[in-house]
């Protein structure tokens, strides 16, 4: 009798076992594009514009969407991004970066220095809403930008910084698309087009 009792209650724990793994088993997953990337952020984004955003989950997204002129390696050492090579003068105040070739903005404008220029003139702006600011300002006097050809662009600074370098990671934005209208407001804050590995599709 008792045998038979507890040969019942192996069958209905069998049973109850193979329904709740049943229940817990994973559908079958979705087919997704290889080219489509997922991030788990732990928040709502502000702004997809490198010059303005101060939260994590805008930075992480921004990342991929913007390149700057260098960029920290897997080994954390300062490589070339957007720039193709850079030489700094004897006295440590001049910085002069070439820029690779033929890169393109995702809305296919081409990109060059004046895009360098506008952002980090941006950024020295004080009508513009950045934390970065500081970071291009030295002893009370602003780093000088400037175009010296189309693949060409120089700073000057007023005097050696040794931190300079790892600053001209700042994500790069467009000139065609803000020059024209107040960066703080603009719809591509929302709407970003940068020159980065992945192109922005909806938010």
């Amino acid at each position: 009798m008792i045998r038979k009792i507890w040969h019942s209650m192996l069958c209905v724990l069998l049973v109850a076992g193979i329904v709740l793994n049943t229940g817990c088993a994973p559908s079958s997953p979705k087919k997704i594009a290889s080219d489509t990337l997922f991030l788990r952020l732990g928040g709502e984004p502000t702004f997809l514009n490198p010059v303005l955003s101060t939260d994590s989950p805008s930075s992480s997204v921004n990342g991929f969407i913007y390149n700057g002129l260098l960029r920290v390696n897997e080994s954390l050492e300062l490589e070339p991004d957007l720039a193709e090579s850079y030489v700094i003068s004897e006295d440590g105040l001049t910085y002069t970066f070439k820029l690779k070739p033929n890169v393109k903005w995702h809305d296919g404008q081409s990109f060059s220095a004046h895009d360098v220029k506008f952002t980090f003139d941006t950024i020295l702006n004080p009508k513009t809403n950045t934390v970065r600011r500081s970071n291009y300002i030295i002893d009370g006097q602003p780093i000088q930008f400037s175009v010296v050809d189309e693949l060409t662009f120089q700073a000057k600074l007023p005097k050696p910084f040794a931190p300079f370098l790892v600053h001209m990671g700042m994500g790069i934005i467009p000139k065609h698309l803000f020059e024209n209208v107040d960066v703080n407001k603009a719809e591509y804050n929302r709407s970003p087009i940068g020159t980065g590995p992945f192109k922005f599709q909806n938010w």
